[in-house]
């Protein structure tokens, strides 16, 4: 009996560890969920995630103290480099796939430009009018994980590595955001920008910090 205790113990301890190696710097909002709306501005995060589901924000997180922040120093391939990526699903469905990559904006932060209605509607044709619709709230769960880039800017050298779904301890989702007034900024795209996330030109997505 102690052994299958201290089996028990052991096993307990494990999980703690590593759910605390995956643990966000990101602060944590009123609601218990994390801030992860960025202020490019001051270059922190805001006080809270005050967005709604058609408003344009910069999503980030910051991996300071994670075991994150150590694998990203070493990228399995010889002149690449690793950076985060973030696969966001919500209760209406996920986004694309190719909106996962984030890139660095400082330090230990890394994220995109988002407008969830367009990402959304982009993967879903069927959700359009939905998302902001009055009193809309969309419910985000995050997975993150590492990529990695080379010098010729192909983006899938290293793939899904590490990863592990993310939300502040004792909370039941990632992000959740304001209910819809009906706002719906104008659309733009990963390629309307100077500054790209590689090649992609996709609706609601775009590279941190660019608008």
């Amino acid at each position: 009996m102690k052994k299958v205790f201290a089996f028990v113990a052991a096993a307990l301890a494990c999980a703690s560890v590593n759910a605390d190696g995956y643990k966000l710097a990101n602060p944590v909002g009123e609601d218990g969920r994390y801030i992860v709306k960025w202020d490019c501005a001051k270059g922190e995060f805001a006080a809270s995630n005050d967005f709604e589901p058609g408003e344009t924000f910069v999503f980030a997180v910051d991996v300071t103290g994670t075991t994150w922040e150590e694998e990203l120093k070493s990228p399995a391939t010889p002149g690449s480099t690793r950076c985060m990526a973030a696969n966001i699903w919500s209760n209406y469905g996920p986004k694309k796939d190719a909106t996962n990559r984030l890139k660095q904006i400082e330090g230990n932060v890394y994220g995109a430009t988002f407008n969830m209605q367009q990402m959304w509607e982009d993967a879903d044709p069927s959700l359009k009018g939905k998302l902001t619709a009055k009193d809309t709230i969309m419910y985000a769960f995050g997975q993150l994980f590492m990529y990695a880039y080379d010098a010729q800017g192909n983006d899938g050298v290293e793939w899904y590595v590490d990863a592990q779904e993310v939300k502040a301890e004792g909370s039941d989702c990632f992000f959740v955001t304001l209910p819809s007034t009906g706002k719906s900024d104008p659309v733009f795209y990963t390629d309307d920008f100077e500054e790209k996330i590689f090649s992609y030109s996709l609706p609601g997505y775009a590279a941190p910090c660019v608008m």
